[in-house]
């Protein structure tokens, strides 16, 4: 394993987080200061309508109590001096409150009753403002300098752009009658001082904007710091943990690779250089793939395509001669997440499982020649047993000369023993065909009760010699005609039928029931005998496996004729169970389609 290096990558990458904090930085100033300004116009603008707003309600109060006070009552106006001149110190007064100009009084008909130019009294001008201050008192209109049109007593006036707004105030007088001062307001100091605490806030708000920068560039800095610290201790970890790991795959008998997302390879462990004969510049440029024979690459490729994908998978594959010191390995391949789960690299660890192969080569070909042994010498006894069991069967018949009681009990119990042994390498032959896939299904159309009555004849007399009473039970409903192997439903029967005599103590009972369902015929055997203990049943279709309890009755049992029973079935698509109680007998039923 190479040395680690010290980079900024050990952690943190400090090239690309200085990017990021610098232009998430400016990103952050610019956003404080474009919001801080449009903030700060905001107000400000409120302020100036308030403020505007104020100084017209102060104007609007003076101008009232003012011309309330100098003009009195209207009088006989037709060239009243004294009117006039009332309306006049009215003009001096109100003017003296300072950024007033083009002063025009109306009366309550909308006729000019004087303004600074005297040819303009008496003419009607705009009727529609002064009637709407009379009925709400006061109105105030703001002036548009670029798209306002003026009226030609305005444009005369040389000042007009300087307008800022223009206030129609209704006045009271004595008498009951009323007149309208028009007057345009000068908001130019208003403005100016609005201006000035703008530019203040402004100013504020950009020096408090950098301010923040600068907390935050301290903080950073703060944090670049801890940074620097920590890829330090990294570093550190880094190099003392590396050694460590270098031990451990080492030691390792397996290869151990690492690989970048593209498939170069980075890392190859000891034992892996050695299995491919490399030398120490020949590491950088290793390509594992190379090793694999042809016919095995695609599977190491789909592997590691999985891989990247985030999935583990295992594959077996065989090298070349010149490529590796193994001849089979098994390889399991592995994605590398990194700390957000994203897949960042693939390691790989290849097991030699050359020997292993071998040796499981070696047990199925010795599990062959024991099978090909025992179904020779099981053909081979099978013929003489069969010739010992039909002279047997002759003389117990009498047909070579009357026998002695003695001499019939004593070729019974010959004649019985030599049966079981015929039967018990039957069996063996036939678990040895399942075993290797020989058994086929020959069907045809099968009447069950007549097969089962055939097999019940040829256990009769065994049957009859323990006593045991063998019926149908009267709810029996006769099944139709199925399609199934004749001498595998005999062979099922067979089964059934001697586990229930052998297991059965004298004197018991054995009750056979036919049922019929939309879809199977259902044959149920029930006896009488010694039960499955609870622990043996989920055991009981297993080859070779004997309820607890009856090595007591058959000591020399072979333990496979339920097997047999449960594979036959099984391939005419039926089903089988039991339900036992110990000491209180069994019932084993199956089930086989009416439309196979």
């Amino acid at each position: 394993m190479e040395k680690p290096v010290k980079k900024n990558n050990i952690g943190f990458d400090r090239k690309r987080l200085d990017k990021y904090f610098i232009s998430g930085s400016v990103i952050i100033l610019m956003v404080l200061i474009t919001f801080g300004i449009a903030a700060v116009v905001f107000f400000t603008q409120q302020v100036k309508i308030y403020l505007v707003d104020q100084r017209a309600q102060r104007i609007t109060k003076s101008v009232q109590l003012i011309a309330s006070r100098e003009v009195g009552f209207f009088g006989d106006r037709s060239g009243e001096e004294s009117f006039v001149q009332r309306i006049e110190n009215s003009v001096e007064d109100i003017q003296s409150l300072g950024g007033i100009s083009n002063i025009v009084f109306f009366d309550d008909t909308a006729h000019v009753l004087w303004s600074k130019e005297v040819d303009h009294i008496g003419r009607v001008y705009e009727a529609n403002e002064v009637a709407r201050a009379l009925s709400v008192g006061v109105y105030t209109e703001e002036i548009d300098h670029e798209e306002e049109e003026f009226s030609e007593f305005i444009e005369k006036d040389a000042d007009r752009k300087s307008y800022d707004s223009e206030i129609y105030i209704a006045v009271p007088l004595d008498g009951g009658d009323a007149l309208v001062v028009n007057l345009y307001l000068f908001d130019e100091a208003v403005y100016e001082e609005v201006a000035t605490i703008r530019l203040w806030l402004i100013i504020m708000t950009i020096i408090g904007s950098f301010s923040i920068g600068s907390i935050l560039i301290g903080f950073y800095a703060r944090h670049r710091y801890l940074i620097r610290e920590r890829e330090n201790i990294l570093y550190d970890l880094a190099n003392s943990q590396a050694e460590k790991y270098k031990a451990v795959t080492d030691s390792s008998p397996d290869c151990i690779k690492l690989f970048d997302l593209n498939g170069k390879l980075q890392f190859i462990s000891k034992s892996g250089i050695e299995e491919h004969f490399l030398k120490k510049d020949e590491i950088a440029a290793f390509d594992p793939l190379t090793t694999i024979v042809p016919k095995d690459q695609a599977k190491f490729k789909k592997a590691f395509e999985k891989a990247l994908l985030g999935t583990m998978s295992a594959v077996v594959i065989r090298h070349t001669k010149k490529g590796s010191n193994r001849e089979v390995c098994e390889e399991r391949v592995f994605p590398i997440r990194g700390a957000k789960g994203t897949v960042e690299g693939v390691y790989a660890v290849s097991r030699d499982i050359s020997e292993k192969l071998k040796k499981e080569r070696q047990i199925v070909e010795m599990a062959d020649l024991r099978n090909k042994f025992i179904r020779i010498v099981s053909h081979q006894l099978r013929t003489p047993l069969n010739s010992i069991r039909w002279n047997m069967e002759t003389l117990l018949a009498g047909e070579l000369g009357p026998l002695k009681s003695e001499q019939k009990e004593f070729l019974r119990v010959s004649h019985d023993a030599e049966v079981r042994v015929i039967n018990r390498i039957n069996d063996l032959i036939t678990i040895m065909d399942i075993e290797e896939g020989r058994v086929t299904l020959k069907k045809e159309s099968v009447s069950l009760p007549a097969i089962w009555n055939s097999v019940l004849s040829e256990f009769a007399s065994r049957a009859k010699a323990k006593g045991i009473a063998i019926s149908v039970d009267p709810a029996s409903i006769d099944p139709p005609d199925i399609s199934a192997d004749t001498d595998k439903v005999r062979t099922i029967f067979t089964q059934l039928l001697r586990n229930a005599i052998d297991y059965t103590k004298e004197k018991g009972a054995i009750t056979v029931i036919w049922k019929v369902t939309q879809a199977a015929v259902r044959f149920e055997i029930h006896d009488t005998g010694i039960g499955i203990p609870v622990s043996d049943q989920k055991n009981i279709f297993k080859k070779f496996c004997r309820a607890s309890n009856a090595a007591t009755i058959l000591p020399d049992a072979s333990g496979v004729g339920l097997a047999i029973a449960n594979v036959y079935i099984g391939r005419h698509g039926g089903t089988i169970g039991f339900e036992s109680q110990e000491q209180k007998g069994t019932t084993f039923w199956f089930e086989l389609p009416l439309n196979e």
